[in-house]
């Protein structure tokens, strides 16, 4: 009973949380000037796909009026039956039709009035009268009702219906078009291509929209992406001519710019409100891609549903697709890409969690990505300082002076981020309580005293400085992650030292390797160093195997003591974020040199804070258990770990462990 008790405890995802309410996901908003019913460019200017036909306008004061001639001798076969026989075998129920001088009221029950399809739009238009130029549809479903009717003009729906005939034309030619844009007189068509794109098909394009989308513009530019995202930028003229540029795309007009920028600041300060904090933003073609540097829960896919909601309420109306990118220690992790249309209805649970995991992309971000160098970028995020103040413990446990032995300490930790990769960190103790003054023990070794010195440690630094160093992380190429660091690394050790990480994607495997010069500390703990220094490193293996969430580690190489050999570390992690581990460090120190308890092994726990609280943190406390302190088989301790790094970037839990489902 009591080994089912513990598994658990240790799977309980702990308290229920208080954590703020997110903002209801709004319907979004419409891609067309309401009074002219032209294509506009809302929000940054950017890329429209498929105008949306269908606008959301204010409440509409209805004054009834006869219905048209033509619908009431209409008969069974074509007139207002065969109308309603189509809806109802579509699930959709026609309650009622109000008549206002050009324009009906149609009052509807199963369907979304946003989301009518252009020929079923242009089927009620028809049943209002071919002299009305526009209709209402309100719903009577609690789950549709909106706080607004929403409108259809005739001209829309023709115009939606063109675009849909220039979008299957396209597809014929064997493109695909990602964007549709009009600026004033211009139009831009960016389409893909697994080929080059010849002069006749852009033409060919070009005429398609200036006949049936844009009469009233004289250019349209074709942006091709061919081959490996070739760029190739053809313009065709109303008057059949052609410009060719093979040097790329246009780039943003100012006030594009201004538009792309206005929104970006809006989802950067949106998302600032509740926590996160995003170093940057990508508005292209149909998708915003944003780089979140900052989060504000443990599971990945707390944090991408929350981020998503937030965009999706900021975002342009033809802004389709959403990808978040966590960035950690300026390490991008995966890309998590999510349909909006799907985070629209997981909102209001119309899409339940599998059918939004099944249809969304998880990929890790490559080492060179272009998006994030040109994407609008957040004046807040460098340099920036975060602080935190916390007690913390510092004991010496199983002793000849007494079986417990400890201090409390207050411990103020900051970290500065001065560029992307380039932070510094630190940690200072101030003595508080305690009894460690009264260890007389001191430690013995055949070994360099390279960890038994720990009394003079604990008694002489009682208010020291734990760390202080400079990072940098950078992603040199693909898969592969470096750390160089610099300063004070640990309580008894300072120098300078790097890391290197290559784990492929969607590997369980991982290779690295660390190699640090480093000093041995003054007992103080201030600034000052003693004379023993020595080179440690080691080669490592990370390894997650499939079964048990376990997770091992192995690392070959030179100790601090400069004994060789090799630690073994295998742990497991529980649903509830708790990790436990063991650890075995075996090296060439004989057992006689090593000294009691013959060679250096322990275990450790990490426990996330939010198990205990009632809202959500990343913060967690960890617990580390030696038996005895010997010098055999010693490591120093520098981090940021890299492997950690990487995995904080990652969308591990995206699919799995979602317990219930964000709000």
């Amino acid at each position: 009973m009591a080994r089912v008790a513990v598994r658990a405890n240790m799977h309980e995802t702990g308290m229920l949380k208080n954590d703020p309410v997110p903002k209801a996901v709004e319907p979004r908003p419409a891609a067309w000037d309401k009074t002219e019913g032209q294509p506009q460019q809302v929000g940054p200017g950017e890329p429209q796909r498929l105008p949306r036909y269908a606008s959301v306008s204010g409440p509409v004061s209805v004054t009834v009026s006869q219905p048209p001639p033509s619908l009431v001798q209409a008969d069974d076969s074509t007139g207002v039956d065969a109308v309603f026989a189509r809806f109802s075998a579509s699930g959709v129920d026609i309650l009622d039709i109000e008549y206002i001088a050009a324009s009906a009221i149609v009052t509807l029950t199963g369907a979304d009035p946003a989301r009518i399809k252009p020929e079923d739009a242009l089927a009620l238009l028809d049943l209002a009268g071919a002299g009305r130029s526009s209709i209402w549809l309100v719903s009577a479903d609690p789950a549709y009702r909106a706080t607004s009717p929403v409108e259809i003009r005739r001209q829309q729906v023709a115009q939606a219906q063109s675009a849909d005939r220039l979008f299957a034309a396209v597809a014929e030619m064997g493109l695909a078009i990602d964007a549709f844009d009009i600026t004033g007189e211009r139009a831009w068509v960016t389409v893909r291509s697994s080929y080059a794109i010849e002069t006749q098909q852009a033409r060919h394009v070009a005429q398609h929209v200036l006949t049936h989308l844009a009469p009233m513009v004289s250019e349209v530019t074709l942006i091709a992406y061919g081959p490996a995202d070739a760029q190739e930028t053809i313009a065709v003229m109303r008057d059949g001519s052609v410009a060719q540029n093979k040097a790329g795309p246009l780039p943003d007009t100012p006030e594009l710019l201004a538009r792309k920028q206005q929104v970006a600041t809006a989802i950067f300060d949106a998302l600032a409100e509740v926590g996160f904090g995003a170093e940057s933003i990508a508005l292209e073609r149909r998708e915003a891609t944003i780089y979140v540097s900052k989060l504000r829960y443990r599971q990945s896919h707390e944090n991408i549903m929350r981020i998503a909601r937030i965009a999706a309420n900021e975002l342009p109306a033809d802004i389709e697709n959403i990808t978040i990118v966590f960035v950690i220690e300026n390490v991008a992790g995966d890309r998590v890409s999510l349909a909006r249309k799907d985070v629209e209805e997981f909102a209001v649970g119309r899409v339940g969690t599998a059918e939004l995991v099944a249809n969304s992309g998880v990929e890790r971000s490559r080492a060179v990505d272009p998006i994030r160098i040109t994407a609008l970028k957040n004046d807040q995020t460098y340099p920036n300082f975060q602080y935190f103040i916390r007690p913390k413990l510092r004991q010496h446990l199983g002793s000849v002076d007494g079986l417990v032995l400890a201090d409390l300490n207050i411990a103020l930790s900051a970290r500065i981020g001065l560029a992307p990769g380039l932070s510094v960190r630190g940690t200072a103790g101030k003595f508080v309580a305690g009894n460690l003054d009264e260890l007389t023990t001191a430690g013995t070794s055949a070994l360099p005293q390279v960890r038994t010195l720990i009394r003079r440690y604990l008694q002489e630094g009682r208010d020291h400085i734990s760390n202080l160093q400079m990072d940098y992380i950078a992603n040199p190429a693909d898969y592969l992650y470096t750390r160089l660091s610099a300063g004070i690394f640990e309580w008894m050790y300072g120098g300078v030292g790097g890391e290197v990480l290559y784990w492929p994607d969607q590997s369980p495997i991982a290779i690295g390797g660390t190699l640090n010069w480093v000093r041995q500390r003054d007992f103080d703990q201030l600034l000052s160093f003693r004379d023993y220094d020595t080179v440690e490193g080691h080669a490592s293996i990370y390894y997650r195997l499939p079964f048990y969430d376990l997770f091992t580690q192995l690392h070959v190489g030179r100790y601090l003591a400069k004994d060789k050999g090799a630690t073994i570390d295998i742990s497991r992690r529980f649903d509830s974020g708790i990790s436990f581990g063991l650890f075995a460090t075996f090296t060439n120190v004989s057992a006689a040199d090593f000294g009691e308890g013959s060679f250096d092994k322990g275990f450790y726990m990490n426990v996330p804070f939010d198990l205990f609280l009632n809202k959500s943190s990343r913060r967690h406390v960890a617990f580390a258990f030696k038996p005895l302190t010997r010098d055999g088989g010693q490591r120093v301790g520098v981090g940021p770990a890299l492997y950690s790094v990487v995995e904080s970037g990652n969308a591990a839990d995206w699919g799995t462990n979602w317990g219930n489902a964000p709000d």
